[in-house]
């Protein structure tokens, strides 16, 4: 495949925990464009780490709270607005949790969506200076998506 044929996002998830991954809130970024949404629904069976540092950051616009089927038509909707006449959408993600739980999202994964494992391939630094040049909190998707991004552009140009 060409570079030009994919176009990349960056996604990252917030769940109960590693044993019983029910999703908190998940977000994608492809430069200045992006995607997140809530589940509408907190489980019971989330860790004490998740209660006190991911679920105070949740909740703060209402709009961003969806059930499952309407999380899913506007999650497919943003990845095939993205997609645009692009032959792929690549989604690097930095733990398999975070695609697994994408693809529960959508349902199935169509053969233009494809994930990336960058875990190896990101600019820790550059990804710890997201937040503390931004001064947003870590362990919320849509921040943690960003930092991604950034941390990831930041090996690209380096390598």
């Amino acid at each position: 495949m060409k570079r030009s044929d994919h176009v990349r996002v960056y996604v990252d998830t917030e769940f109960s925990d590693f044993t019983d991954l029910q999703l908190l809130s998940i977000a994608l970024v492809m430069g200045e464009t992006e995607f997140y949404a809530e589940a509408d629904h907190l489980p019971d069976s989330c860790t004490p780490f998740v209660r006190e540092t991911v679920i105070p950051l949740l909740r703060k616009r209402p709009s961003d709270v969806l059930p499952p089927l309407h999380m899913r038509e506007a999650l497919v909707a943003w990845l095939l607005r993205v997609k645009g006449a692009a032959d792929c959408v690549v989604v690097s993600y930095d733990a398999f949790e975070d695609w697994v739980l994408l693809v529960e999202v959508i349902g199935r994964c169509p053969q233009w969506l494809r994930g990336d494992n960058i875990r190896h391939r990101v600019d820790e630094q550059a990804r710890a200076g997201f937040f503390q040049t931004s001064g947003l909190p870590p362990h919320h998707a849509l921040h943690d998506a960003r930092a991604l991004q950034h941390g990831h552009c930041a090996w690209r140009t380096t390598s």
